[in-house]
């Protein structure tokens, strides 16, 4: 015994569509508390950009969102997530993350 089920385009579309609003309602959460965290929780706030940077964007076919740092002057956000070797004592300086512990705290709400 098998079953099928056919779906015309406008059902499809409408899926389609409700699958974007919660990509995009995802992305903005995650966005959000990565924002919150840089906010003072793992980072002391000095001018505030890197976190009026951080943002979501759509990717070209819409479907797909990327949540991250949207300014090429602000190339310290990287090390602040990953942590570094300082340039003069060589020694590694460990990682201020925020935008995976962000993602990370987004998913474990949904499971």
């Amino acid at each position: 015994m098998s079953v099928t089920i056919k779906m015309n385009s406008v059902a499809v579309k409408e899926l389609e569509e409700e699958a974007i609003k919660h990509i995009e309602n995802i992305a903005n959460a995650v966005k959000d508390r990565a924002k919150e965290l840089v906010s003072g929780v793992v980072l002391e706030v000095r001018t505030g950009d890197l976190r009026e940077a951080i943002d979501v964007q759509p990717v070209e076919d819409k479907k797909e969102r990327v949540i991250g740092v949207r300014h090429e002057k602000l190339k310290y956000a990287i090390y602040q997530e990953m942590g570094f070797v300082h340039y003069q004592s060589g020694k590694f300086v460990g990682p201020n993350a925020y935008m995976r512990p962000a993602l990370d705290e987004v998913i474990a709400k949904l499971k």
